[in-house]
This record gives C-alpha cells, structure tokens and sequence, in this order.
C-alpha cells in the first residue's frame, strides 16, 4: 500500500477487541501525518458580541445548555476551525489574580478582519468580561506583511508575587500565513500587559526560513517560564520554547531544536504527526515535552508520544524510553490487533493533550486508534476506519505507563470540506496539580451514525484516590 492510494480501501475487516470493547465493522482508512487545512468558510460577521474591547456581563449575557449547565457568551471568531486542534491552549487561568483569559481568531466584522488574534479577559474569575483585546495591531493595520494568523494558543503570565490584574500579561502565539509560501511559514509572537500596554506583535521563523508549522501548548508557571512547542514543515525538526520576561515590559522568545532521530518512511518522509507540547508542573520544575511518531530505534514502529523529560527547569532534558504499550490490559481490552487481527497491537495517537500532576507524573488524554497494518514502511499511517477510544495514560519514567479507557466512538468519521470532525481531548489540572479534567467532544450514537453533531463531554480524575468522576454532558 502506499500513501498516495485512496484514504478509504474497498476490503472490509471486522474488529474483534477484547473484553468490553465493541465489535465493529469497519475498512482501513488513511490517516494524514501532516498538511492541517488553511480553512477559511467565511460568513458574514453576525453575532452580537463582535466588538472590541465589549464588557459582557453574566446577566446581559447568561445562557444555559441543553443539559442545564449555565455560560455567558464571550468572543467570537470567524469560523469554529479556528479552535479545533488538541494541543491548542487556549483558556488560562491564575488564581492569585483570579483571571481568565481565552484566545481566538478575530470575526470580519473588525478592521483587520478574521486574520487578527485577540483574547478576552474576565478578572473576577469568570463573572464579567473584556472581549476581543486585540494583540496583532500591526496586522489589523494592513502592516504586518502577512497574509493572516490561525490556530491561536495564549496563556496569562504573571510577577512573581504580583495580585493586581492590570500587573499581569498575556502571551499568544500562532501559526501565520506568509506571502514567501503563500500558505504555512512564519509564527506570531505576541504579548501585552493586561492594561494595554506593552504590546509586542513579532512575525518569526526558524531561520528565516519560513518552514515553520503551528506552535503548540503555551502555558505559563511558578518559575516565571512559559513553554511551547513548534515543528518545521517538514516534520523532522521540532523546537521547544521557554518564554521569559526581559524585565523592561517584554519577553525573550529562547529556541532549542531537538532534531530527534525518526523512522524514515519508504516515500523519504519523517514517521512523525501534527501533535506536540510541551507542560511542566505547577512549579515549572518537572516537564515534559511530547513528539508524536516513531523513531529508528522504538522496538514497534508505530505513532506514539516520543517524551524527553527534564527535572531542572528545562535545563537538560533527555529521552525516556520507548516503551511498548500493547503489553497494557486496557489496550488489549480496546486496541485492535493489527493485520486482520493476526499481527501487533499498534495504539495509533491521533490527537493528544497532557498535563503534569502534583506527583510529577506526565498524563495524557488521547484519541486512540488502531493501527491497520504491520507493514509500516509504505502504510505506518493506516488505521481501522470509525473506531475511536479516548484513553487516560500516565508516565513518569517511560518504564511505569498506565491506561484507562475514557470513552469510545464507532460513528462513521466525516470532513466538512477538507476538515474532519475531530473528537478534541483536552486536559487540564487545578493549581495543587491534585486534580486532572479531561474534555472531549463525541456524537450521541442514540441519534447520529456519523461524528457529524458533538457534544461537549468532561470527566475529572483524583491522582490520591486514582477515582474518576462520572462523565458528564456540558453541552
């Protein structure tokens, strides 16, 4: 087989899993490494709240979801596709000045158009906010050079010490569209004090290359570092970022490369994906950073997080150990057998998140799929078509994984143009790091038999008493 072929092959299988697993029927289908969609299904700016700098209160504003949660509206962006990646952070929060805040793409309706990055603001812990602060003046002015940003991650930063709001910044980055490739290339980094001042908006490249592709995971911590991830357009290159203040109002945006050793492919391509990102422990101490595919040296080649972890700030870092994760119960009770059921259990990451606990433990919440075949030269992307589980893993050492499945869809997968609908595990921690929550998105099967309609789904999880909480529909 080889990846150029048709994304859906015309033999069809049937998944027997173990245990509580279902059984499915389902064909082998294609899986993208790279190429995440330039999406633009623009619309006429329509909703209400689409001015800058608008103050929404929870009364003006309050609404409740079909399963009877409360929200306010808050901001708007062009299209949803601005917010539909995994490794994306998007909502920060700092309880010493109970602030959140939440990045996204600017609607049409502003100068500039939906090209512009902005975050809103609430600095009574959700109560009010401040909407649509734009962070990309140069952009909205026509002077950037650029042909448009998408995909924003931001993250407030705070003094050490410091419990005034307007003493606090936000830092957001994202992948830009440049003129030197007419697609893919540059990166925005951009920060601003909380009050307005001090913005900084820079368009960058490895380089000067403009070979960058979307930076991932900004999140800030106790040491005074923010981190993030990046990869080049090629996808054998990634770059992790530690983040600081220079002290005089801006911030110093500091590259390592890790040229990590992959896997090459029969077609000459890297045997990596689109997710990584980088997350440290409250204190900033611990940290991990996380590549998503296969090098020469992993005993199965298959997709699954490549972790270098550090336990000095960030000062070294080194790989842990690749470990084979068929060997769990949980992925032979939910993880098909590859080759028609007669070859290896290959967990196929498809989309990831992560946190650090209080323990130091790195958790991820993934997408996970079956691999299809164990010919992985010319078919290491191929999976079991319409069989997703969501599974909670942790690792401290790359010797001690655990797993658990979360939850799991057998809907038949769609796109929308290009764009698929994803399931979008998200993963976040309190500030103790005492207590995980997982997010993802998944279609009520009772109504649909296609991933054409997603709820919004949560589940909380105790590190002390390693219990979870029921899943709960938010939509």
């Amino acid at each position: 087989m080889k990846r150029l072929i048709t994304s859906i092959l015309t033999v069809f299988i049937t998944i027997y899993a173990i245990g509580q697993a279902p059984v499915v029927n389902t064909p082998a289908k294609l899986m993208p490494a790279r190429g995440n969609a330039i999406v633009d299904l623009e619309q006429p700016a329509f909703y209400k709240n689409n001015v800058a700098n608008a103050l929404i209160s929870n009364n003006s504003n309050k609404g409740s979801s079909r399963a009877g949660e409360e929200f306010i509206a808050i901001g708007t962006a062009y299209n949803l596709y601005t917010i539909l990646l995994a490794p994306q952070s998007q909502v920060s929060y700092i309880p010493e000045i109970n602030s959140v805040a939440f990045v996204h793409r600017q609607n049409s309706g502003e100068p500039g158009g939906s090209g512009a990055i902005a975050y809103d603001l609430s600095t009574d812990g959700g109560a009010t906010w401040v909407t649509n602060n734009v962070v990309t003046p140069d952009f909205v002015a026509g002077t950037s050079g650029m042909d448009g940003n998408r995909y924003p991650s931001g993250s407030l930063w705070n003094p050490a010490g410091n419990t005034d709001p307007m003493n606090a910044y936000y830092l957001a980055h994202a992948p830009t569209l440049t003129p030197a490739t007419g697609s893919w290339g540059a990166t925005l980094q951009a920060s601003m004090k909380l009050d307005g001042t001090d913005g900084s908006e820079v368009y960058f490249s490895e380089g000067g290359n403009s070979n960058d592709y979307i930076p991932f995971g900004i999140n800030s911590y106790e040491s005074g570092s923010a981190w993030s991830a990046n990869m080049n357009l090629d996808g054998d290159t990634h770059y992790v970022y530690e983040i600081t203040s220079d002290g005089a109002g801006g911030f110093d945006w500091n590259s390592t490369e890790v040229a990590s050793d992959w896997y090459i492919l029969a077609d000459t391509t890297t045997a990596t994906t689109t997710d990584y990102t980088v997350v440290f422990d409250h204190a900033g101490v611990i940290g991990y950073a996380l590549f998503n595919g296969s090098l020469n040296s992993d005993g199965l080649h298959n997709i699954q997080p490549t972790i270098l972890k550090t336990i000095d700030a960030g000062a070294t870092w080194s790989y842990l150990p690749w470990f084979d994760l068929s060997g769990l119960s949980e992925i032979q009770d939910w993880i098909a057998a590859s080759d028609l059921g007669a070859g290896p259990i290959k967990p196929y990451f498809s989309e990831m998140d992560a946190v650090v606990d209080a323990d130091g433990k790195l958790n991820i919440f993934a997408a996970v799929l079956s691999g299809f075949t164990s010919n992985v030269d010319d078919s290491l992307y191929f999976i079991y078509a319409d069989y997703t589980v969501m599974m909670h893993f942790t690792t401290s050492n790359g010797t001690d994984w655990t797993a658990k499945e979360i939850a799991y869809s057998t809907l038949t997968g769609v796109t929308f143009g290009a764009v698929a609908v994803t399931y979008n595990p998200q993963m976040s921690a309190n500030a103790d790091g005492d207590r995980i929550f997982m997010t993802w998105m998944n279609s009520d099967s009772l109504i649909f038999t296609e991933h054409t309609a997603p709820d919004i789904y949560a589940m909380g999880y105790n590190i002390e008493s390693g219990d979870y909480t029921a899943e709960r529909n938010v939509t």
